[in-house]
């Protein structure tokens, strides 16, 4: 009908490098499309078509749906290529936990993996901290110098995917040596759950 038509669409896009994102898109982790079924599509009937090419570089899943005046109408999320997808799931399971939570946080190399089985939609719903405490406070940008950590605050949209019953998403670590992360969910707020933990030799 005209009301799902007028809804305007969402694509978040996450690339199997997060390089490959334009610049200004690398510290979010995706690259974000919206458009109008008038802008991509028709409507012929009572039936709608809307077609979306995605970038060039390499994808690893995408996010996508509807949003209008009251917010989000539906969404989904799903892998390109679901193999590839289970074997970055399993190879960050694989990693001994650096923390276990409502999320399993694990290092690998200069990135965190949040991991979680039996996840739903309500488990990603929440915004996620990051905050890192470098070994040498000079380190970080001026702006944050004087709270003394990083803040690396994410969406699940824009840094992972939910297939099935599991959830990924995965965090590059700045390029300054961190001595300890301090890491959650919070809403309203409040903070749901959290965590921290050391990094070896402060990497």
């Amino acid at each position: 009908g005209a009301a799902d038509a007028g809804a305007r669409f969402f694509v978040h896009v996450l690339p199997l490098d997060a390089a490959d994102l334009p610049e200004a898109r690398r510290p979010y982790g995706s690259e974000r499309f919206a458009f109008g079924l008038r802008d991509r599509g028709l409507r012929h009937d009572g039936l709608c078509l809307a077609a979306f090419e995605l970038p060039d570089y390499p994808v690893l899943g995408v996010r996508t749906g509807q949003y209008g005046d009251g917010g989000e109408v539906w969404s989904g999320e799903f892998p390109l290529d679901p193999a590839a997808w289970l074997g970055s799931y399993e190879a960050a399971s694989a990693i001994e936990p650096a923390l276990s939570s409502k999320f399993a946080v694990r290092l690998d190399g200069r990135t965190l993996h949040y991991t979680r089985e039996d996840c739903a939609a309500p488990d990603t719903a929440a915004r996620f901290f990051l905050h890192l405490v470098p070994l040498d406070a000079d380190d970080l940008p001026e702006d944050r110098r004087a709270s003394g950590f990083g803040n690396l605050d994410f969406a699940f949209a824009d840094r992972g995917l939910r297939y099935g019953d599991r959830c990924l998403a995965s965090v590059p670590l700045p390029d300054y040596p961190v001595a300890r992360a301090v890491t959650g969910q919070f809403a309203g707020g409040e903070r749901l759950w959290e965590g921290g933990f050391a990094l070896p030799a402060g990497e």
